[in-house]
């Protein structure tokens, strides 16, 4: 069992790691102060896709481990022979608990999970925040439908008839 289970958890367990590095190598930079407000909605939109793309695959890596580990602690302790329960036992700790283990990896992928998700929220609010913006700007440039113009009453000279 020993060997499925590691054969199991071994490519959602790299892939993890992977997405775990990429995520390191992330760089929030602010916008332009001199772009416009679509070019800064724009980049917050695409800021928060990325973002939302690596949350589902970190959170469907983090499941598909901890179904992989529930699965074989259940074996562990649904299994009738003491020797062969102890030696399951001692390997799903050698695999779960060491510094590099798999527990270490879900712990650094769920904290990952809280940092994208302050990101996106961040995001988000920036969004709204230049969707008021631009909504502001809009109003401001409406003119209304019926203008009212006075113009100052001035005299006119008034014609004789004739013309010297």
């Amino acid at each position: 069992m020993f060997s499925n289970i590691i054969a199991s958890i071994q490519p959602a367990k790299e892939r993890l790691v992977n997405l775990l590095q990429e995520i390191n190598q992330l760089e929030f930079k602010s916008p332009d102060p001199n772009a416009t407000i679509d070019q800064k909605e724009n980049l917050y939109t695409t800021r928060k896709r990325i973002l939302e793309d690596k949350l589902l695959r970190i959170q469907l890596c983090i499941n598909t481990i901890q179904s992989i580990c529930d699965e074989w602690s259940d074996y562990i302790r649904k299994s009738k022979a003491t020797k062969k329960r102890e030696e399951e036992e001692e390997n799903f700790m050698e695999i779960t608990r060491s510094d590099e283990g798999i527990y270490q990896i879900l712990h650094e992928g769920k904290e990952a999970i809280i940092t994208l998700t302050m990101h996106k929220v961040e995001a988000d609010q920036k969004l709204k925040q230049l969707s008021k913006e631009s909504r502001k700007g809009e109003e401001g440039l409406n003119f209304p439908s019926k203008l009212t113009v006075s113009l100052l009453q001035l005299s006119l000279p008034t014609f004789s008839g004739d013309p010297k």
